[in-house]
């Protein structure tokens, strides 16, 4: 009996620690709408459930450097289509045809996870 005690208390403390990843679901920071990027250096910032811009306007056919960092609990960056997968903090390249690409948070991060996009376009 003892050991089912034990056994049920460490997963209930590993789920709580799990959920926690990300921090509460209730954040202070602020998200733009659209942030439009004339050079070839995109600075994407996470926080909780959310990426600091709704869209990103980028030039197309030029080499774009990404920059992501995660400011807030865990996260990273995908791009439907390309091969860019940026978790935690770091920098990726890539070449965007004129299109409109969806932007995923590709680290499990709590319970805003699934919600928590944003996309790029490229014109």
């Amino acid at each position: 009996m003892k050991k089912h005690r034990w056994l049920i208390g460490l997963a209930l403390l590993l789920i709580s620690i799990g959920l926690a990843g990300c921090g509460s679901d209730k954040s202070d920071h602020h998200q733009s709408s659209t942030k439009t990027i004339k050079g070839t250096t995109l600075n994407v910032t996470a926080t909780n459930f959310q990426f600091d811009s709704k869209t990103y306007k980028v030039p197309a056919n030029k080499e774009l450097t990404i920059h992501f960092e995660s400011k807030e609990g865990n996260h990273g960056m995908s791009i439907e289509g390309t091969k860019v997968d940026i978790k935690g903090k770091g920098m990726a390249k890539v070449k965007l045809k004129p299109g409109t690409y969806m932007v995923h948070c590709s680290v499990f991060c709590g319970s805003g996870h699934a919600d928590m996009m944003s996309k790029i376009i490229a014109e």
